[in-house]
């Protein structure tokens, strides 16, 4: 398998990675949606709130992660948008 295709292969699992962390996302912003403003400030909606923005960050990590390779598999198209 050529170096690109690993690269490919990899960049399609992230995406996926991604597209299930999104629904996560908006599971976890559904649960605090329904939570009262007692609840977000006990231990359940604390980490509740944790969850969530751990989920955030990771998936901002890994679209900085799918960017990284899409520029490395399509350097061409990179170049285009340039000029």
């Amino acid at each position: 398998m050529k170096r690109r295709d690993k690269t490919e292969v990899m960049r399609d699992r992230l995406q996926l990675e991604d597209t299930r962390l999104l629904f996560q996302i908006d599971e976890a912003a559904e649960v605090i949606e329904k939570l009262s403003a007692g609840q977000i400030y006990s231990a359940y909606g604390a980490k509740a709130v944790e969850r969530l923005d751990a989920l955030t960050n990771a998936e901002e990590r890994l679209s900085e992660a799918i960017e990284y390779l899409n520029k490395i598999v399509e350097p061409k198209n990179e170049f285009s948008e340039a000029n």
